[in-house]
């Protein structure tokens, strides 16, 4: 996620988690991350698929390093938008 100059970096995004997520579908991976840490998640239902399952064991790492590894090689796509991703 890149901001400009003029936009701060949310406190959140500096923060370190540690989450475990094994075959959950994306919706229940976003609501996992959004009890993990003060973020709430939009997105269009159409491209949050239930029927793909993700997996992963992420140790100390920020939310824009799970998301692009939980996501990497598909279409999904995230963005920082102030008060949302």
């Amino acid at each position: 996620m890149e901001y400009t100059s003029s936009e701060a970096r949310p406190t959140f995004m500096e923060e370190k988690i540690t989450v475990e997520i094994r075959d959950k579908s994306v919706r229940d991976v976003l609501d996992i991350l959004e009890n993990k840490l003060p973020v709430q998640f939009t997105y269009q239902e159409h491209v949050i698929s239930n029927r793909q399952y993700l997996s992963g064991s992420f140790k100390n790492l920020t939310l824009d390093t799970i998301l692009s590894q939980l996501f990497e090689g598909s279409n999904i796509k995230h963005v920082a938008i102030p008060g949302d991703i």
